[in-house]
């Protein structure tokens, strides 16, 4: 089975992590799915990453080549957890932290 990780759900679920992720990041983070052969396809095109920003701006929002928390987005709150996460199946979300935690 393949799971395919929206924009919106990748973000929050790696700025739950930290504050910021840059776009060199995120390819990066694409790379070692792939590499990884984890059945776990990333969205992370450009217009995908716009239309998050757009759709979420009080949850997500562009600072220096980077997609950073919005100003008061609070990411330990139950509406990340619900809008977001809940979405994600346990394995995938297990298998991208790890990969974007510890390269592996």
């Amino acid at each position: 089975m393949i799971d395919v990780v929206k924009t919106d759900v990748l973000l929050a679920l790696l700025l739950s992590e930290r504050s910021k992720i840059t776009f060199h990041e995120l390819r990066k983070l694409n790379d070692q799915m792939i590499a990884k052969k984890s059945n776990i396809l990333l969205d992370i095109s450009g217009p995908s990453i716009e239309l998050a920003i757009y759709h979420y701006p009080k949850t997500f929002a562009f600072k220096e080549s980077a997609v950073v928390r919005a100003e008061g987005a609070d990411f330990k709150s139950s509406y990340i957890k619900n809008e977001f996460l809940s979405t994600i199946s346990p394995r995938a979300a297990s298998t991208v932290k790890n990969c974007f935690r510890y390269g592996k």
